[in-house]
């Protein structure tokens, strides 16, 4: 092997080895990834819940054509709602968890 492919594996593990991360930044970056997804996720059920009867989602028509809906909240929209709130409010606890100062044994 000649000098310089040598020193070109070496550079390259060294970089390598530069660019890793320890398992408590990962894990710290993963559960902040998760809690943003889990924020969208969340918002995203409550703004489709909340406006389902303007996007035309689960309309009833009362058997008539034409004829009016009720514009009243049904159970399913309040459902949603409450599922859109939690994945928000889960995935908001994790953005703003702080890791623990105590090494885990």
């Amino acid at each position: 092997m000649s000098r310089l492919g040598a020193r070109e594996e070496g550079d390259a593990s060294g970089s390598l080895l530069a660019t890793r991360q320890s398992p408590k930044e990962v894990t710290k970056m993963s559960s902040r990834v998760i809690g943003a997804i889990l924020v969208l996720a969340g918002i995203a059920v409550v703004l489709v819940t909340v406006f389902a009867e303007s996007l035309g989602i689960g309309v009833s028509s009362g058997g008539i054509e034409g004829a009016p809906t009720s514009p009243a909240f049904g159970w399913k929209q309040w459902a949603g709602l409450a599922v859109g709130l939690v994945l928000a409010l889960a995935g908001l606890a994790a953005l703003l968890r702080q890791p623990s100062a105590r090494p885990r044994t």
